[in-house]
């Protein structure tokens, strides 16, 4: 059996180092990189460790200083005799460069989204479909909850759930649908079991409880001298003067429940009468009235209310799946959740009869997984670890690496606890990563004594529970700086942090982090850095073409491009053409009148007359004048509908301007469309406030598994939260996370009757568990910065909070400022940049982009040569996606491409393009590709060239790229494939031969291969 390790690695601890050290260590051992998974919870993790896989290997083959450093700590890992052959690493470092795209290098969300499109997708007859964020998924849930309303039998039963959740806000039926669809994983793994669960208690009946209740309360009043009604509160003693008590208990049981109904100051002791036994009666009798009432309401409130949400979520379920199998756009919750619903469908295949994977499964993962390696265990959820499992047991080799104090994901369902057991649960070692590389030693030592404290303040309940291990430092020469700024009368907190700011870092900022809890305190404290023309960056959630200054645009670029009419009339109606109600609602009822007008086959003086239809009119011709490219257009769209003076803030200018540079990065309108359509929450999507140069402002969570130099942690004051709860769905599984044990759906106006019942712990645990991730937040925090840590109290009074406590009063070591100014940065203004040294800042749109000059530039265009062009990207996509030259593969392969072309050309073009004579053509033209001679085919492969040692390094994306590997003493061979729809640039195909002879030479392989070039015409 192979290696099973569990590491334990606190922030800063280089664990992204070891892990690709273990990487490199099973290649050395003979494992096939193919046969090796690895996965991350962030895009940035995944690219840091390919890359530094990829370092390593290069430096182990070519460089001999790396590789003496490398061998050593490989030997520190595996022993002295550990051997390393260099000519089989070398050969395996030639084999992954290769074949680069057969690395398993995943996230989690990609890893979960390629089973689902490899497996899951296909079986509901799926073949294109678009991954959306929780915003974007609002719509979908607005739908559902309308559907719901629309069906008359979903209705009837989505009725009793209203009834039973009757709220004020409609939103909030919203979130309770949100909170079912992001909770479904937990009913689809209840469905797993297949278990029945009695919930109902036993109680005893309230009389006889409340007949004792009443005589200690009429012996006490005997003892005081008071009458019995004297004894309770204004709100009780309506009680004691009913007959009927447990009637008007059970009206009033929220009060009960909540509340002790005697005033405290009657029944206290006094120098006559000492009356403490009859006082623990009292409280005694109480308490088990109050249990055995809230068993009963448990039984007769809590038991139905969750059963008509369960009857519910099963029609909830069905409408929401129905709209997403209808749109195809998914979240990855979504993608999780169907994933796992479907892999263990017998009737895929992919699970036999004692619920392990099968042979098939590993055939279309393209290989059996002997190493896998997780990082940031602590984040992984129990339906991503049910995924997992499975391909666990089956490995040889398992390391998981994470920090259970880096636990901040709770919310979205990461288990910390199934990292602190996973050792037990997979019998594997544990070794500890104690030694800081990132943080200097007083900042190391200040961390080291804050959980240390926290971890043995046995006063706070859930602390008892959370652990701390001390790490070292690296001795460095800078000490580091820590010092804490607390907000007072005279000056707040926020200001204190901006003198610091321009004190120490004047018009220096690079490597500075603000971070703090939430987003509103960010924008808050962007708001101040504004005020004091300090840059900053600030990643926002907001997509950019939704901002009211960019979807006027966007829309109009999606009519040009899409034909889409009500695009077309969503932009006339915003606050940028703002045409009247009237003419929208003529143009709605004459849409073919309107169209016939802009192609100048119907006169209407109406819409002569309006001049926002004029200049539309004037873009549809520039668009079909210049085939519908970007560089005269995006200039003309933005000036001639006046958005810079209608959207004048200078954040509404830095969108436009945004915007603009976006559209300037392709080449045609309906490249953008394509990109943003399948590409949604790529961030050059999305809305960026402040300049590309400055601080960095980010949310605890955004920040996690980042540095800086200097942190800046804002502490906000603290806040009373809502007692609004709305409907929570509880879960306990077995200490294996095997099955579940119990579950309830509840709603949070039923809180006072579980905190009454001993046996339900839910509310308990659920208190302890945010109260822990509160601390882990506090510790992700403090352990970004390199150097120096700010640490920014809003008020004093946050510090009465125990975990915050020791936060108070600290400056230790001193600031480098002689090591700031070396690093001071000069500012490079350009004419397409923010320009920083004027009064105003504002945004160029350079001169060369004015209409008629770009005009004048593009000529004459013909129309069937933009209609060559898009036919001939159609067929590179559907060539990119043929694996064989077969009838079943032809099919599959129109289906993606008729999918993503039809919005763009229309089911009449594809079907010419892909006619029986057109893919005849192509067939005969494509012979080559299709050749069982080659070892390896790879698609849209990049390559680096250097014209000389000093030249920089130029990439190219070769459309393919065919290798067959040498035999005995016959040479390999190497084709380049260039598809073309118009002229060849014999100057790019000797560059591209060029380049690949270079990445050979790299490798000492440049005599074993011959290297060819070929054309591939895609006109038809």
């Amino acid at each position: 059996m192979g290696k099973k390790l569990i590491l334990k690695a606190s922030a800063g601890t280089g664990k992204t180092y070891r892990l690709s050290l273990e990487y490199i260590g099973s290649l050395i051992q003979g494992i096939d990189f193919r046969d090796i998974l690895v996965m991350t919870f962030t895009r940035k993790a995944t690219s840091e460790i390919k890359e530094r896989i990829l370092s390593f290997l290069y430096q182990m083959c070519f460089e001999q200083d790396f590789k003496e450093e490398i061998e050593r700590n490989l030997k520190n890992i595996y022993g002295e005799q550990f051997i390393i052959n260099y000519a089989k690493l070398k050969d395996i470092y030639s084999d992954i460069i290769e074949n680069k795209d057969k690395l398993k290098i995943y996230t989690i969300d990609a890893f979960t989204n390629m089973l689902f499109k490899n497996i899951v997708a296909p079986y509901l007859k799926i073949y294109k479909y678009e991954i959306i964020d929780d915003d974007g998924n609002k719509e979908i849930l607005t739908k559902t909850f309308q559907k719901l309303f629309e069906n008359k039998e979903a209705f009837n039963i989505f009725r009793d759930f209203l009834e039973d959740n009757s709220e004020r806000d409609m939103r909030k039926y919203i979130t309770m649908i949100e909170k079912l669809i992001n909770e479904r994983w937990k009913f689809i793994v209840i469905e797993e079991g297949n278990k029945t669960y009695n919930k109902s208690f036993e109680y005893s009946d309230l009389d006889g409880l409340i007949e004792e209740f009443k005589n200690i309360v009429n012996i006490i009043s005997d003892i005081k001298g008071y009458e019995p009604e004297q004894m309770f509160k204004k709100d009780f003693k309506d009680f004691w003067n009913t007959s009927e008590k447990k009637e008007y208990i059970y009206e009033k049981y929220d009060s009960f429940l909540k509340n002790t109904p005697w005033n405290g100051n009657k029944i206290k002791n006094s120098k006559k009468a000492d009356i403490t036994v009859e006082v623990d009666n009292l409280t005694n009798i109480y308490s088990k009235l109050l249990e055995n009432l809230a068993k009963d309401l448990f039984n007769t409130k809590v038991i139905p209310y969750e059963n008509n949400i369960l009857k519910t979520i099963e029609t909830i379920y069905r409408v929401y799946d129905e709209i997403k199998m209808r749109e195809k756009k998914f979240t990855y919750t979504d993608i999780s959740n169907y994933t796992f619903k479907y892999l263990y469908n017998k009737d895929l295949g992919f699970i036999d009869d004692d619920g392990n994977l099968t042979n098939e499964f590993f055939e279309v993962i393209d290989g059996n997984i002997r190493s896998i390696f997780i990082d940031e265990f602590q984040d992984t959820s129990i339906l991503q670890w049910k995924i997992l499992k499975n391909i666990i047991d089956k490995s040889e080799n398992i390391i998981c690496v994470g920090d259970e104090k880096q636990s901040i994901y709770g919310w979205r369902g990461g288990e910390k606890r199934l990292f602190e057991n996973l050792d037990i649960i997979i019998d594997a070692d544990v070794e500890i990563l104690n030694t800081c590389y990132r943080s200097s030693e007083n900042i190391i030592k200040y961390v080291n004594d804050l959980f240390i404290d926290i971890s043995q303040n046995t006063g706070n309940e859930s602390s008892s529970n959370w652990t701390y291990i001390p790490v070292k430092y690296i001795e460095k020469e800078d000490k580091g700086f820590i010092t804490t700024i607390i907000g007072n009368e005279e000056k707040s907190a926020l200001d204190i942090m901006i003198e610091n700011i321009t004190t120490y870092y004047h018009n220096n900022y690079n490597g500075i982090g603000i971070i703090s809890r939430t987003k509103k305190h960010l924008n808050m404290i962007a708001e101040k850095l504004s005020e004091h023309d300090i840059p900053y960056t600030l990643e926002s959630q907001a997509n950019l073409v939704d901002l009211p200054s960019i979807k006027p645009l966007y829309n109009i670029i999606r009519w040009l491009v899409k034909g889409d009419y009500l695009a077309l009339l969503d932009s006339l109606r915003s606050d940028l053409l703002c045409i009247s109600t009237e003419l929208l609602k003529f143009l709605i009822d004459n849409k073919e009148k309107f169209q016939e007008w802009l192609e100048d086959s119907y006169i209407n003086e109406k819409f002569d007359d309006v001049n926002q239809l004029k200049i539309i009119k004037e873009l549809q011709n520039i668009y079909k004048n210049t085939n519908g490219e970007t560089r005269t257009l995006a200039y003309k769209l933005i000036i001639s509908l006046g958005t810079t003076s209608k959207f004048n803030t200078q954040d509404d200018k830095k969108d436009i301007y945004t915007f603009y540079k976006l559209l300037k990065t392709y080449k045609y309108f309906n490249e953008f469309i394509i990109d943003l359509e399948d590409n949604e929450n790529d961030t050059k999507f999305q809305k960026i406030s402040g300049t590309n140069e400055g601080i960095t402002l980010l949310t605890i969570h955004k920040s996690k598994g980042l540095e800086f130099d200097s942190v800046f942690y804002f502490i906000p004051k603290s806040k009373r939260h809502s007692n609004y709860k709305g409907m929570e769905v509880y879960f306990k599984t077995d200490k294996n996370y095997r099955e579940v044990t119990d579950f309830l759906v509840c709603h949070g106006k039923f809180d006072c009757v579980l905190e009454n019942i001993p046996e339900i712990t839910y509310l308990k645990e659920e208190k302890e568990k945010q109260q822990l991730e509160e601390i882990n937040n506090l510790y992700v925090a403090l352990t970004r910065p390199k150097k120096n840590l700010f640490v920014v109290i809003e008020d004093s009074k946050t510090l009465e909070d125990e975990s915050l406590s020791k936060l108070k009063s600290h400056t230790v070591g001193s600031l480098n400022i002689k090591d700031l100014a070396d690093k001071k940065i000069e500012n490079n203004i350009d004419v397409l940049s923010i320009n920083l040294q004027e009064n105003e800042k504002h945004y160029k749109i350079p001169i060369e982009e004015n209409y008629l000059h770009g005009l004048e530039k593009i000529g004459l265009c013909n129309l069937d040569i933009e209609k060559k062009r898009v036919a001939g990207n159609i067929v590179h996509f559907f060539l990119e996606n043929l694996r064989e030259w077969t009838k079943e593969n032809i099919e599959f392969s129109k289906k993606i491409t008729f999918s993503r072309f039809t919005s763009i050309v229309g089911i009449k073009e594809l079907n010419r393009i892909f006619s029986y004579e057109n893919l005849e053509k192509l067939e005969n033209r494509c012979k080559i590709l299709y050749s069982n001679e080659w070892d390896y085919v790879h698609n849209e492969y990049v390559v680096y060239y250097k014209e000389s040692e000093e030249a920089e390094s130029q990439i190219f994306r070769l459309d393919r790229l065919m290798i067959k590997k040498p035999i005995n003493n016959v040479k390999g061979k190497i084709l380049i494939i260039d598809y073309k729809t118009g002229s060849h640039n014999k100057e790019q195909s000797e560059v591209y031969v060029k380049a690949v002879k270079q990445m050979l030479k790299n490798y000492k392989v440049d005599e074993k291969y011959d290297i060819l070039f070929e054309y591939i015409e895609l006109n038809i």
